[in-house]
């Protein structure tokens, strides 16, 4: 059969800067960033053609919770430009950086309710693009009613566009960036349903889920609580084993999101398993799921001696 429809832009997600929790003796938090070891320009994602289904459709691979947005930071699959040179890419970097004229969003809009799948698909990954580094961009696609059509590609999405779910999960992880929005977009629907994709057999759309529970839970409590009760622990552990460094990073970054500050996550995610596969990352060849495992069992196991002892029985210290 003719291959399958490509992008024709990578999707460029929001930078998280990874975090780890300093839990003090008196019960406060201190969040302490981990220090970066990557390029401060964040790597492109490949295309979501690739036939790898394992999660590397729009993100890379070291999207950390942090105090920003949603690009993942140092998401790293390279990335292969079906249409041109990097060098024509970096010539555009500026218009990604800036907002938009809202014209621009209002058209691309109006192709996310286009009766042609492919052409909703792209839409959603250029709202992306246009969404990875600013909130006037986030809000503007939120107030003018992005979200309803971003969720109905998650739900019914076309068996012709197998990249549709995924850009839609990308770019609800970008629009979830703005912490203005966090709730809002809880509330519509969409907590639930990227939960629905992170279990589904679309690994690559649930990479790119996994990225967008991720950024909902960025600096929102109420969050983390509602994604756990949701059901994505289990699944985020699942998608620790994929042999995808993105699908690794990505479900790394929300489990440990989700363990800050909250003391029932914390067992839950022990207690499903997530220990094992989180220390046998910190021997990954992908720096950046190093990265994120690491800062995954420093939460799980900040102020849990139950989970600083498995952490341990399972080699974390001699790594």
């Amino acid at each position: 059969g003719p291959p399958p429809p490509t992008l024709e832009m990578p999707l460029r997600l929001p930078t998280i800067r990874p975090s780890a929790t300093l839990e003090r003796a008196d019960g406060k938090n201190d969040e302490a960033a981990v220090p970066s070891t990557e390029s401060p320009t964040p790597p492109r994602p490949p295309p979501a053609s690739e036939a790898r289904e394992g999660g590397g459709g729009f993100g890379t691979s070291n999207r950390s919770p942090g105090h920003q947005p949603a690009r993942p930071q140092g998401q790293t699959p390279d990335y292969e430009d079906l249409n041109g040179s990097d060098e024509e890419e970096d010539e555009d970097d500026e218009a990604y950086g800036g907002s938009t004229h809202s014209g621009v969003i209002e058209g691309l809009l109006m192709m996310l309710t286009s009766v042609d799948p492919t052409e909703k698909a792209k839409a959603a990954a250029a709202l992306c693009n246009i969404c990875s580094e600013t909130d006037e961009n986030r809000e503007l696609v939120v107030q003018q009613g992005g979200l309803p059509s971003l969720i109905e590609m998650l739900v019914n999405p076309s068996p012709e566009v197998p990249f549709m779910q995924s850009a839609a999960a990308a770019c609800i992880c970008n629009l979830a960036a703005n912490v203005n929005s966090k709730e809002y977009i809880a509330d519509s629907g969409a907590l639930q349903v990227l939960v629905d994709v992170l279990g589904s057999d679309n690994q690559a759309a649930g990479a790119q889920a996994a990225g967008a529970l991720w950024s909902l839970c960025v600096d929102n409590d109420s969050n983390k609580q509602r994604v756990a009760d949701a059901g994505a622990i289990i699944p985020l552990i699942s998608l620790l084993n994929s042999p995808d460094t993105f699908a690794q990073s990505q479900s790394a970054g929300a489990l440990s999101e989700c363990s800050i500050r909250n003391d029932t996550n914390k067992r839950l995610i022990s207690e499903h398993g997530a220990i094992v596969p989180l220390v046998k990352m910190l021997n990954s060849s992908d720096l950046s799921v190093q990265r994120l495992a690491s800062c995954a069992l420093c939460n799980v196991c900040a102020n849990h001696e139950g989970n600083k002892k498995q952490a341990r029985l399972f080699g974390a210290l001699p790594v």
